[in-house]
């Protein structure tokens, strides 16, 4: 698994859900009672009076432009596309990443499997050549080294 593009990803996601908030934020924020201040040079501009030098904003003239609300909604639709599309290419590098390590444990199965597999034909090579007797003898060795 790849984790800086893991981290990006999410950021991305991250960034386009803050959008999409954001734009729909904004058709609500022309509703509420706004204050512009000015602190440390700055022009602010929020939602609660702030202290002494803040001016009420009269916002019930306010006019959103012609086709802002389709735009906004435009491009929430196109960020939440964008969400699902990076949200799939994730979900596809963790599936990469567990196929990844399920192979390489698979791997170690085999190898453990070849060891146990040549020690057993090592100890039937012996048996056939050093068990002296009958046949019964050597058949009954054998039963027992192939369970």
């Amino acid at each position: 698994m790849r984790p800086l593009l893991v981290i990006r990803s999410l950021r991305a996601i991250a960034k386009t859900l803050l959008a999409g908030a954001l734009a729909i934020g904004w058709m609500t924020l022309a509703h509420a009672e706004v204050f512009r201040c000015v602190e440390m040079g700055k022009t602010l501009y929020q939602d609660t009076p702030c202290g002494t030098r803040g001016q009420p904003i009269d916002t019930t003239n306010a006019r959103v432009p012609e086709g802002a609300a389709d735009s906004a909604s435009a491009a929430l639709d196109r960020l939440r596309k964008s969400a699902t599309t990076q949200a799939s290419e994730q979900r596809i590098i963790e599936s990469s990443a567990e196929i990844e390590r399920l192979d390489r444990q698979l791997s170690g199965y085999a190898r453990a499997e070849e060891a146990e597999l040549a020690a057993l034909r090592s100890t039937l090579g012996y048996m056939n050549f050093n068990t002296v007797g009958a046949v019964w003898d050597r058949a009954a060795t054998e039963a027992s080294i192939r369970k």
